[in-house]
């Protein structure tokens, strides 16, 4: 096992660290993508888990612990609509249609521009400056004042579900972070802050669970039974951590706005030009 017996190895305390940041800025609009790139550089994760192919299969079972924290959160409520379904009630199906409207523009752009958005922008100082400007925007929507049409998130259209999904498409460029894309399109969309935050996190079960199940496919061949102990802790942290942060945004929505995640993200991006700069191009 590649943890070994050591409670205190470096490696152990890199698995914790990188699920629980995977965990914290999954569901928050500050991108998980930039923060992860960070940590991988300040604690040599590449290089103690044995590759960077290692390294993706490690962040796919971290991912899916973030999707298991949505069906934890979720899982009844979706589960009662979809019987309501099968019974032939077209209110009960109406959460499902949004999902799917919302889903469709990332599924088609990512088909077609997936892998050459990854090529050209995944570096540090695109994901910085994709910080900043997401920072900026999300400063600016959050100070304009915009009307309300949807408070529950059970009712969302399959018309506003498309703006979303439509926002949701700029998290193909790494660092835009797609919680922080859904949520400010919620917003312009006419949901109210709470409804655009839980219609983010539902959305995001198809989007993640479509990514998990082809990278595991795309990666199988890097599963062995040395990663099992890594990849089961980085799950269950990841999960943890990512519930956690559902369940207290939740909260934090109901008397807040997301303007110091906005300030967050600006000074964040211009850390990661600085250091990116500082390390000479080491740092990606």
């Amino acid at each position: 096992m590649l943890l070994g017996g050591d409670m205190f190895s470096p490696l152990l305390w890199s698995v914790v660290l990188l699920s629980v940041v995977q965990g914290v800025t999954e569901f928050l609009p500050v991108s998980s993508t930039g923060h992860l790139i960070l940590m991988d550089y300040w604690t040599g994760f590449e290089s103690a888990l044995g590759g960077k192919d290692k390294v993706f299969v490690f962040d796919i079972f971290i991912q899916l612990g973030a999707i298991l924290a949505i069906l934890a959160q979720y899982g009844c409520s979706l589960g009662e609509r979809a019987l309501g379904v099968l019974r032939a009630s077209r209110q009960s199906g109406g959460i499902f249609l949004a999902l799917i409207v919302g889903t469709i523009p990332l599924v088609v752009l990512g088909m077609w521009f997936g892998s050459e958005i990854k090529e050209r922008f995944f570096h540090p100082v695109s994901v910085a400056w994709a910080f900043i400007l997401g920072g900026v925007v999300m400063w600016v929507i959050e100070s304009i004042p915009l009307k309300v049409r949807v408070v529950d998130t059970f009712k969302v259209g399959w018309r506003e579900a498309l703006w979303i999904g439509l926002a949701q498409t700029l998290a193909l460029f790494p660092g835009t972070s797609r919680s922080g894309a859904t949520i400010m399109g919620g917003l312009c969309a006419g949901l109210d802050r709470r409804t655009a935050t839980e219609f983010s996190f539902i959305l995001a079960f198809p989007a993640l669970f479509a990514a998990t199940v082809y990278s595991l496919v795309k990666y199988r061949e890097q599963l062995d039974f040395s990663m099992w102990g890594v990849l089961l802790l980085g799950l269950a942290i990841s999960f943890l951590t990512s519930w956690a942060v559902i369940r207290w945004l939740l909260v934090f929505v109901k008397n807040h706005n997301f303007k110091i995640f906005a300030v967050y993200r600006i000074v964040f991006g211009v850390v990661l030009l600085w250091l990116s700069a500082r390390s000479g191009g080491l740092l990606r």
